[in-house]
């Protein structure tokens, strides 16, 4: 078995950096790290001593930092663990997300996606003449369905407040400047159903998303960089039930395999047995990556969900 201890390649989650002079997305080679680019988001300063990533699962305080000398060394916490207040909300998150799949359809035209299905939720250019920007959505399917549509809205503000605290929780140090981005932008939050030039399109701390994709059935894409207004992305994975939507709890019913993969910098992020929720944000508009499928199974899915923010739709507003 291919084992990242006797490869070229090393896995984010258990690299260690030393130095707070290691910067995201720097050129410059310090001491102690592995890579020379850090294509995500450095959590918060621990110490004066170790700036390290940030992988959570199941929404805890665990950070894979262990030596270079044994990369493979892991600890992980299931879902079991977490409060149930926490357990609860990741079950609307996730059958949220599987809800929305019924209003609208999976996205075709993405160049990148090989295998799996990929859905959009929240705004985007218009390719219809005379057309400026407006939601995603299929109205065939929202007419059919009107009702079930409208008692969705009631969730989509915890959403927002759920993706809002965790990037906050991921990458503190580039809540602000993220937030401020979107901001300067002027484009409306993904809970936001009408636009107002007059009115300030984010206005609260958690409404940062104009666009969310979220994606499953074995999900694939071809190695690429986003073409966002913003640099950094939100990607989060968990394993889903397919008949109920919630989040999968039974550990024999986990998927195996899955890597968020960055081809250039010999870096990758393993989703194998994904025993909670993964948090990442990396520059996903600067650094290639590529996500390898998970092996999906009779009852459970690996859930992949990043925020967004075009360059088409951000060009359009302004």
């Amino acid at each position: 078995m291919w084992h990242p201890h006797w490869a070229p390649w090393k896995n984010i989650g258990f690299s260690q950096f030393r130095s707070s002079q290691c910067h995201v997305g720097s050129n410059r080679q310090v001491k102690g790290c592995v890579p020379k680019k850090a294509p995500w988001a450095l959590g918060t300063i621990l110490d004066s001593k170790l700036l390290s990533f940030k992988w959570q699962e199941a929404v805890s305080d665990i950070f894979f930092a262990s030596t270079q000398s044994d990369p493979s060394t892991t600890r992980k916490e299931s879902f079991t663990t977490m409060s149930e207040v926490k357990v609860n909300q990741l079950d609307k998150l996730s059958q949220f997300f599987f809800c929305k799949r019924r209003f609208t359809d999976p996205i075709a035209t993405n160049g990148a996606l090989l295998e799996g299905f990929m859905f959009a939720i929240g705004w985007r250019k218009c390719s219809t003449k005379n057309e400026q920007f407006g939601l995603y959505g299929s109205l065939g399917k929202i007419e059919n369905k009107k009702d079930e549509w409208q008692n969705q809205g009631a969730n989509i503000s915890l959403v927002g407040f759920i993706l809002g605290q965790s990037l906050r929780y991921v990458a503190d140090n580039l809540f602000e400047k993220i937030l401020n981005c979107y901001k300067s932008l002027g484009v409306p939050s993904f809970d936001q159903f009408n636009y107002e030039a007059d009115i300030p399109a984010i206005q609260g701390a958690f409404e940062f998303p104009s666009t969310l994709t979220f994606t499953m059935n074995g999900f694939k894409n071809a190695p690429h960089f986003d073409k966002d207004a913003l640099l950094y992305a939100l990607g989060w994975w968990f394993p889903g039930d397919k008949r109920t939507g919630q989040i999968q709890r039974d550990a024999s019913k986990w998927c195996t395999g899955g890597k968020l993969i960055f081809p250039n910098e010999h870096l990758w992020i393993d989703l194998f047995e994904c025993h909670g929720l993964i948090q990442v944000v990396w520059a996903s508009s600067t650094f290639v990556h590529y996500t390898d499928p998970a092996q999906d199974n009779e009852s459970t899915t690996l859930v992949g969900m990043s925020t967004q923010c075009s360059r088409r739709l951000a060009k359009t507003i302004c």
